[in-house]
């Protein structure tokens, strides 16, 4: 594109080092740090690990073939003692000081923790959680070692692939071959990512499945594989490099395009798994090639000492920031916002990371596994010229050390396997299965009348009459929401003198006791009748009908569609409203409404109420919630149970959910944000789902909600 540019590289640059590749590094730890402390301005900041994927597939392709080329043999044991001089020791810290930590802290902090730290000791993390159906986009509990997956990923792509480019180097002679075969397993990779990926369900299985998550690794190994030559890297030239107008716009550009996609894809879109997520890896590749070769705009600002900086150690702190930022959101108060939890578990990251560099990391990389093992002993007995404090600093940090090894040991061994909110959920899961199970092999049998030799109606009276609750004064006109449950005294209800009914014995009367007529509603949606009082005796001379009571909802007339929260209130709910279908399932998303709705009406399981509570795991706009509540018709009573969370979709959703109120009849908002946010000592350790108490306190609301909307 135009006439070459003769520059010369940076005279300072160490021969054989690109040190824009460390602000690369820098871009991809940045991206995902920010990703998972929830910054809501980066839904795609979950892509900077295939930032890491390209650099490792570029780095480790290149330093293979340079070997071959020189030796003409790939050394597999040296290559793999590399690989776990440079990564072991800072996981190992990682995971002592870790588990060690959970232990003393508790709150949910150590369950499962075997599993996990099987998953890391194995690097096969990705595949432990993709069996046990762990999410990594759901954030309801997230475990402490979840971001393990991606380093899983790349031991088993080193671990394989040193025999992989042996056979490419020993079988093919030529570049573009080579190159052609690693492209075609990356396109591969992609398109089984985009075959496999499911909308509405949970994409960990393509995400962090080795297979399906490839592409990015291929197309840095591609790069390495497409040079001229893997003997002399570009930045090692001596002479001038000869660079195009277009290969300076090359690094701005890429640079462009992994910001685009990481500002506008999420980690639940299909565009993500079907496309997005490997144009981001083309991006981050020429990234790479830019950042190697030394050259253009761009490389003056990766090479920047922060950016250099935060490169060198952004392995150790992609380690430390996942397990301190799930630490901060359990034990630090729940009124502290989550921003504030988040900064002071990343400066707490940045301090362990800075001394994992420089007790564990830095010096095994220089002097290997038996020189550090020999400094430690010196600085421990002396020798040399080794400061008596010096000597005290290394007694000290060793004991320390021990001390949280053992404590880390123990914990893992007695860790239980589940967390509470799993249990919960388990609870909510067999309730509800308990409670569809009844209801299929219930035998209808009609209630006999009182009076007939029976005392207590025949069936299992417990399905049909609602337990006591809770209930809310009746909205007044235009008003639509409802607000924190509280028993409505008897004196709130409109006065009621029932009419002394028939005879049981005797046939009643051939004149109706009142003028209305007769309901035409089957007797499965009202509640058992009670026995009436007898009348008092002055009412043969009463002149005027009797005021109805208002109407009773039983649990058979309401369907209720949730997520975990719901899930894990299911046995509460059940006992406040007896015979509700509870339809509630683990990460929901609020937009798979509509085809909810539309389903359960096709098939006639939409009952008159419906309850929907939605909105933990992602928003909608108004608009999108009024649409889909359309789809359960006009006459249907709806209410909308609203979030409480400390994300950043909680105040949008919440605002769309009270703008949908307001735009339908028939619709009323339980406000659960405001019942359980004065009582936050009632949630569990994630600060989202409640405690058995914040449970009954859920199910009363709802409870309330339905028998007072109109």
């Amino acid at each position: 594109m135009g006439v070459p540019i003769s520059i010369r590289p940076p005279a300072r640059a160490p021969r054989g080092y690109a040190p824009a590749l460390d602000g690369v590094r820098a871009v991809g730890v940045l991206a995902v740090i920010l990703y998972h402390a929830g910054v809501s301005w980066l839904p795609g900041g979950f892509l900077g690990v295939d930032v890491f994927f390209v650099m490792s597939g570029y780095l480790v392709t290149a330093l293979m073939q340079r070997e071959r080329d020189r030796t003409g043999r790939i050394r597999f044991t040296q290559f793999w003692i590399r690989r776990a001089r440079r990564l072991v020791p800072a996981l190992a810290l990682m995971l002592v000081v870790v588990c060690a930590a959970a232990v003393a802290l508790e709150n949910d902090l150590n369950a499962g923790l075997r599993r996990q730290v099987l998953g890391a000791a194995t690097y096969s993390s990705n595949w432990i959680q993709i069996g046990a159906g762990e999410s990594y986009v759901d954030r309801s509990s997230p475990a402490l070692f979840t971001h393990l997956w991606s380093l899983a990923v790349e031991e088993q792509f080193y671990l394989i692939w040193p025999l992989v480019v042996a056979g490419l180097l020993g079988l093919l002679h030529r570049r573009r071959p080579r190159v052609a075969v690693v492209l075609a397993l990356g396109l591969a990779s992609a398109i089984a990512m985009a075959v496999l990926f499911r909308s509405g369900q949970d994409p960990t299985r393509v995400y962090a499945g080795t297979d399906t998550h490839g592409i990015s690794l291929m197309l840095g190994a591609g790069l390495a594989l497409a040079r001229q030559t893997s003997l002399v890297d570009p930045i090692r030239l001596a002479g001038r490099l000869k660079i195009t107008p277009g290969q300076w716009l090359l690094g701005p550009v890429c640079l462009a395009v992994l910001l685009g996609a990481m500002l506008t894809l999420t980690d639940t879109s299909a565009v993500t798994y079907q496309g997005g997520l490997a144009v981001a890896a083309l991006a981050a590749t020429g990234l790479v090639a830019v950042a190697a070769r030394g050259v253009g705009p761009l490389n003056s600002l990766l090479k920047v000492p922060p950016m250099r900086w935060l490169g060198t150690r952004s392995y150790s702190l992609y380690l430390w920031h996942w397990p301190l930022l799930v630490i901060a959101d359990r034990v630090l108060p729940y009124q502290w916002p989550r921003a504030v939890s988040a900064t002071i578990a990343i400066c707490v990251s940045v301090l362990l990371t800075e001394f994992s560099w420089r007790v564990v990391e830095d010096p095994i990389r220089r002097f290997g596994f038996v020189g550090y093992c020999r400094r430690i002993r010196t600085q421990l007995f002396g020798g040399g010229h080794t400061p008596r404090s010096k000597q005290r600093l290394a007694w000290g940090i060793s004991a320390v050390m021990g001390v949280a090894a053992l404590t880390a040991a123990c914990g893992v061994v007695i860790a239980p396997t589940k967390t509470s909110l799993e249990l919960q959920i388990e609870e909510g899961e067999a309730a509800v299965a308990h409670a569809k199970l009844a209801t299929i092999s219930r035998v209808p049998s009609p209630l006999p009348a009182p009076g007939f030799g029976v005392s207590e109606p025949v069936g299992p009276r417990t399905e049909q009459t609602p337990g006591p609750s809770p209930t809310l004064d009746p909205p007044t006109e235009g008003q639509r929401g409802v607000g924190q449950p509280s028993p409505a005294p008897t004196s709130a209800l409109p006065p009621f003198q029932p009419q002394s009914p028939p005879s049981a014995v005797e046939p009643a009367s051939s004149e109706p006791a009142s003028s209305e007529p007769a309901s035409s509603e089957p007797a499965s949606s009202n509640a058992a009748p009670a026995t009436p009082e007898p009348a008092p005796a002055s009412a043969p001379e009463l002149a005027v009908a009797p005021v109805e009571p208002p109407q009773t909802v039983t649990g058979d007339q309401v369907t209720a569609i949730g997520d975990s929260v719901m899930l894990g209130s299911a046995p509460q709910l059940l006992a406040a409203l007896p015979g509700i279908d509870v339809d509630a399932i683990v990460s929901r998303q609020i937009w798979e409404l509509a085809p909810l709705l539309v389903a359960r009406n096709a098939d006639g399981t939409l009952r008159p109420y419906v309850v929907i509570g939605l909105g933990t795991n992602g928003g909608a706009s108004a608009g999108a919630i009024s649409a889909a509540l359309e789809q359960a018709g006009p006459d249907r009573i709806v209410v909308l149970v609203n979030t409480f969370e400390d994300r950043e979709w909680q105040d949008e959703v919440n605002a769309s959910l009270a703008e949908a109120v307001a735009a339908r009849p028939h619709t009323c908002l339980a406000d659960w944000h405001s019942v359980i946010d004065s009582h936050r000592g009632l949630l569990g350790p994630d600060g989202v789902h409640p405690k058995e108490a914040g449970r009954q306190m859920y199910a009363d609301l709802v409870a309330s909600a339905v028998s007072s909307c109109r």
